[in-house]
């Protein structure tokens, strides 16, 4: 059924402008003032009633059909122009998305859409609602006008869209323009988080990737002492900076990301791309009192609802050509001065994410009340909190846990440990051992083994599974002796408190049982026994939970076999941690 239909209804009336002809004056109501104006621009129109006291004035407008809305009561009234375009309803799809991005980028009118099912076609509709006292004719014509630039840059939008062959009644244009950016946020992420061992590389209210952070990275065989000028190149413009502490401190986005921070309460911190490209050159003095010079190209990448993506690259200056130099020196020097680095700023601010904790942690709470309703254990830890400081930290460290940024959730992790650690409620117990855990976590994955052992071992009582599957991991990376100790022990226990019984092992203990003697015979390859890791493998091609992981460990045996006589030169890296 249509949205807007073409027929009369059965309450319809006809009215002629000769029977209502009003003469206008200043103190006409709203209802009296539309009809003087469609006299005024000979409109012949019909009135129905609808809803309540609601009155529509069908009429003609420059040949087009437009229909108005008048709500008595309100004292408002909405411009409806039904029907301004139809195609065939195999491109249902384009019409929606073309309508949704006009409605995302107009405050005015609405665009709608509708099926005309006898037709096999998809019609387009716009309203616009006025808040008005009394109306004008001059205003009243200019807004029915500003309807036919909707349709034509409507119409124009469609008709493209459906000439590049975006459409389709299969094809979702939307759904896919949002797997596209959620493909790039998931790319984007996960360069960030392997590119530099998991360092910091996020700018937000916290934290600010400077030019001495960059620096460090990009000068790895050259340690800045002190910076003597930076120049920035933005567009056509160029900035002079001379101050040592104000150059080792600039934010590297400055000149391509524009922070304005809100004036007024209530107002939000607003965060975009200023432009889309910048340089800055970089000179500055090591130890030696040597001058060196480093030129960063700054470039936009892209963004998403919460984060901007930017990218540096770095290149030392190339060196004087002389005979003193040859060309292998000079590639050298070449290939180990260039640096690219992607990097990133949330969007989101702080009085944001304190909303959404709030909210999210009053839910949970409630949750808890409902005895039907079910939390995880880390909703469960945080609907226990009192502490809104340690919740805070907890929910949003989390998010980026499970976004897979291991350095920035350290930081809210350690926020919310600090504050708790001493605490002797017991309501914080939990949340204690699940805050180490994830600290270890988190340092395992930035390759920070002894103090991932260290927050780990508070833990490794709690009985969780997973706190003991992840301390197995930081020892088995960081080949210590001790994992042969630790898995062994579990492996007692387990066989105590399960091998007694005739029954199967549970699922999740057979799980764990599995990941143990992995982990052993990865150990095994890292001390150099070889044939007792080949051993161990072959047995767990009979278990199914390990088998796939089994398979490729043997293949990565035996090329460190050949290796140990000359057939292979360099081995292949095994996997590391596992969850």
């Amino acid at each position: 059924m249509s949205l807007f239909s073409k027929s009369k209804s059965k309450n319809q009336g006809q009215v002629s402008n000769d029977q209502v002809a009003i003469k206008y004056s200043d103190n006409m109501s709203l209802e009296e003032s539309l009809i003087y104006c469609l006299d005024s621009l000979n409109c012949k129109f019909e009135t129905r009633k609808g809803e309540a006291d609601d009155v529509f004035y069908d009429f003609k407008y420059q040949g087009r059909f437009f229909t108005i809305r008048l709500f008595l009561k309100k004292n408002m009234l909405t411009f409806i122009y039904a029907y301004m375009y139809s195609t065939s309803a195999d491109n249902l799809n384009v019409v929606r998305h073309v309508c949704n991005v006009f409605n995302n980028a107009c405050y005015c009118h609405k665009l709608l859409y509708s099926m005309i099912s006898d037709r096999f076609e998809v019609a387009a509709h716009c309203e616009m609602p006025v808040m008005k006292n009394s109306l004008e004719v001059e205003e009243f014509a200019s807004i029915l006008d500003t309807f036919f630039n909707v349709q034509r840059d409507f119409s124009q939008k469609v008709e493209e869209e459906i000439k590049d062959d975006r459409g389709g009644y299969f094809k979702d244009l939307e759904y896919h323009q949002a797997l596209d950016e959620r493909e790039n946020t998931i790319a984007h992420e996960f360069e960030l988080n392997h590119q530099n061992e998991g360092e910091l590389v996020r700018s937000n209210e916290d934290f600010t990737y400077t030019i001495s952070d960059f620096m460090q990275l990009a000068c790895d065989d050259i340690t800045p002492v002190s910076y003597t000028k930076l120049r920035i190149i933005e567009d056509d413009a160029i900035t002079t900076y001379e101050d040592d502490l104000m150059i080792r401190e600039m934010p590297l986005y400055s000149p391509i990301i524009e922070v304005v921070e809100p004036i007024c309460e209530g107002e939000e911190r607003q965060v975009r791309f200023s432009r889309q490209s910048a340089v800055m050159i970089v000179d500055f003095q090591d130890a030696s009192q040597e001058s060196h010079s480093l030129t960063i190209n700054l470039v936009a990448r892209d963004e998403d609802k919460s984060t901007l993506y930017y990218r540096a690259y770095a290149a030392v200056q190339p060196a004087d050509l002389d005979r003193s130099q040859s060309l292998t020196t000079l590639n050298e020097n070449a290939s180990r001065g260039l640096v690219s680095l992607l990097l990133a700023y949330d969007k989101v601010d702080s009085t944001k994410k304190v909303k959404e904790f709030d909210y999210m942690w009053k839910e949970y709470q409630d949750h808890v009340k409902d005895k039907d309703a079910s939390l995880t254990t880390d909703e469960m830890i945080i609907a226990q909190l009192s502490n809104a400081h340690v919740g805070l930290n907890y929910y949003w460290g989390r998010r980026y846990f499970a976004l897979g940024q291991y350095a920035q959730a350290l930081k809210l992790f350690m926020n919310a440990y600090h504050v708790i650690k001493h605490d002797s409620v017991s309501s914080v117990s939990d949340a204690l051992d699940s805050l180490s855990f994830y600290i270890g976590f988190c340092l395992c994955e930035m390759g920070k083994f002894d103090r991932a052992f260290y927050y780990l071992e508070i833990c490794r009582g709690s009985g969780n599974i997973e706190h003991v599957q992840e301390l197995v991991n930081v020892l088995a990376n960081a080949g210590d002796m001790r994992v042969f100790h630790f898995i062994d022990g579990y492996l007692k226990i387990v066989e105590q408190n399960y091998y007694n019984d005739e029954s199967e092992l549970p699922e999740h203990i057979a799980r764990f049982v599995s990941f143990l003697k992995r982990r052993r015979a990865y150990s095994l390859i890292n001390f150099g026994k070889l044939e007792d890791a080949e051993k161990e493998f072959r047995e767990l091609l009979e278990d199914p939970f390990s088998k796939d992981y089994a398979i490729n460990e043997l293949a990565y045996i035996q090329k460190m076999q050949r290796m140990r006589i000359g057939e292979d030169a360099t081995p292949d890296a095994t996997e590391k941690s596992e969850q």
